[in-house]
């Protein structure tokens, strides 16, 4: 995940990032976060990684990130490639939309 993020950070709008004063692992796991509203989350293990269910993604990852905690391990994390994609799509279109 923490691989995921980086790469959605290089390719989101500036618009999109987390604010420059915003230090880089707390941007990072912000963006992992919003990343695990769009995408599925797998736990990575032993021999397979396993979907994380939403109260445990919450617990482990969401939690710490927007609760100023310290931060998760982001490398226990994964999301699939064209899950990836398609979340950083997403973001990205709703950076473009007018706000409210």
């Amino acid at each position: 995940m923490s691989v995921a993020a980086g790469v959605a950070w290089r390719r989101l709008p500036e618009g999109a990032r987390p604010p420059p004063e915003v230090h880089l692992p707390d941007a990072l796991c912000l963006i992992a976060a919003a990343l695990a509203q769009l995408a599925v989350v797998h736990l990575r293990g032993a021999k397979h990684s396993t979907p994380l269910p939403r109260g445990e993604l919450e617990r482990r990852l969401l939690s710490p990130a927007l609760e100023g905690g310290p931060p998760p391990n982001l490398d226990s994390f994964a999301i699939r490639r064209g899950d990836l994609r398609a979340a950083i799509d997403r973001l990205a279109a709703a950076s473009d939309r007018p706000q409210r």
